[in-house]
């Protein structure tokens, strides 16, 4: 999934720059190397001033990009923007994803599925067997394990293993 990001090229009102064609000088990961393909850099609207591009973050590096809005930008510190794209951007867009796995075999996908599984974790059917010490709680009304611990006991306390 892509995340937008909006560019302006003044401190203040950004319509009398509208019209440039911002272009990238630097798109590159954290390693020095190019990721291509840069993304195309659109106006929003045909007066704002305001410019976009659209990227999908990457699940393991980050993306440090500079743009020139070109020579109509008469502010050297306005003309110049730099930025970055972090993972994180991509575990935000995962929020709320449906697809998260339930179980002792696999973690849960996204953040949301993690929230999913501690509140199955407190709404569990927890069984305790005496003969092996297993301590298990299963998903309300199923028979999905969500978690196991094996508990020993002596003599002055019982302890998870």
């Amino acid at each position: 999934m892509s995340t937008r990001y909006f560019l302006t090229f003044a401190s203040g009102d950004p319509r009398p720059l509208a019209g440039l064609s911002p272009t990238f000088l630097i798109y590159k990961d954290q390693t020095g190397v190019d990721v291509l393909p840069t993304p195309v850099i659109s106006s929003v609207g045909a007066s704002t001033g305001i410019y976009f591009f659209q990227a999908t973050p990457s699940a393991t590096f980050s993306i440090a990009f500079l743009v020139d809005g070109g020579s109509a930008v008469s502010d050297s510190s306005a003309r110049y923007l730099k930025g970055s794209i972090d993972p994180i951007a991509n575990v935000d867009q995962q929020l709320g994803f449906s697809n998260s796995s339930y179980g002792t075999t696999l973690l849960p996908s996204t953040v949301s599925g993690l929230a999913q599984r501690i509140v199955q974790l407190f709404e569990a059917d927890a069984n305790f067997n005496k003969t092996t010490g297993v301590w298990s709680n299963v998903a309300r009304g199923t028979s999905t394990v969500l978690m196991t611990k094996t508990l020993t006991n002596n003599v002055t306390e019982t302890t998870k293993i």
